[in-house]
């Protein structure tokens, strides 16, 4: 990647939107390579505006392509949302995060809440919500950039670009050390210092969760994406925790070159359920810090 390159996310798009895809980008696709899921690239059709629309859906002109938008960085979606004044989200969900992380709450007050938050439905002009406005960045979105990539297998996916930079107090340590990375689930991310320390991180879990999953009550398809939205944001946050931490500390940070041929499959829908495990977008950090650790996917 050159040095004025964007810094791109990349999120899955859901097989619905896959004939629509595949009838929007049948031209001759870019000789552009992006860190991430191995396939053809495609720059937007000449003229066709990009904007969001809610967490779960991009258009692309007056195509509507189902999206995962909830799972980028904190800076990267306050981003997107601030620049797409349609925007629309479920209200109080910072309220029924906390309510979802609070010991206090039982199953039935949970439900109910999470009952009041799909009755009201989606709402525009609301600021991003279960992000963490001190993650460490800013970010600038670059619709024109956004570029689509289609798998051997026929999977799709979308690439975001976003102009990203650390915030005022993500100042560097006066001592930093090296640090290898070992990827799990509890703690989601160990970092181990050259200077012999060793930290982890994620990992958190949600007793709620786990009763609501135990219950047995069926849930309706808008209350499964919002809990499926909790449960990344919360992962989101303790992922952000550790980047921020090794942007500070760290001058190279290193990790397995992974993929994910032979893992367990409920270890990969963990890891992507906890932020952990995502496309294949690179870490972020400051510009005087190597970083070589991060996910091919197949």
């Amino acid at each position: 990647m050159a040095f004025h390159d964007p810094d791109r996310y990349i999120v899955r798009n859901h097989t619905s939107s896959y004939d629509i895809l595949d009838t929007l980008f049948k031209g001759k696709p870019s000789t552009e390579t992006f860190h991430g899921p191995r396939g053809q690239a495609f720059r937007l059709p000449q003229g066709l505006p990009v904007t969001v629309t809610d967490p779960y859906h991009l258009q692309v002109g007056s195509h509507l392509i189902r999206t995962d938008i909830y799972t980028l960085p904190s800076a990267p979606l306050m981003a997107v949302v601030d620049a797409s004044p349609a925007y629309r989200q479920y209200c109080d969900l910072d309220s029924l995060l906390q309510s979802l992380q609070d010991p206090e709450t039982d199953v039935s007050q949970f439900r109910n809440k999470l009952g009041q938050v799909v009755a009201r439905g989606l709402d525009s002009g609301q600021p991003a919500q279960l992000v963490h406005p001190r993650s460490g960045f800013t970010a600038i979105w670059r619709p024109s950039q956004t570029r689509l990539v289609r798998t051997a297998e026929g999977h799709w996916f979308t690439v975001f670009a976003f102009e990203l930079r650390p915030t005022n107090d993500l100042q560097s340590s006066a001592k930093r050390t090296t640090f290898g990375l070992d990827l799990g689930s509890a703690p989601v991310v160990c970092a181990a210092g050259g200077d012999g320390r060793v930290l982890g991180f994620g990992g958190q879990r949600l007793p709620l969760l786990d009763a609501l999953r135990r219950g047995g009550a069926a849930f309706s398809a808008e209350e499964q994406r919002i809990l499926r939205t909790l449960t990344h944001a919360v992962g989101r946050s303790e992922a952000e925790e550790a980047i921020r931490y090794l942007a500070r500390q760290g001058n190279a940070v290193y990790g397995e070159h992974l993929n994910l041929h032979g893992m367990w499959g409920g270890f990969i829908a963990n890891g992507r359920l906890q932020a952990a495990l995502d496309e294949g977008a690179p870490i972020a950090v400051p510009a005087d810090m190597q970083i070589s650790a991060y996910l091919s996917p197949p």
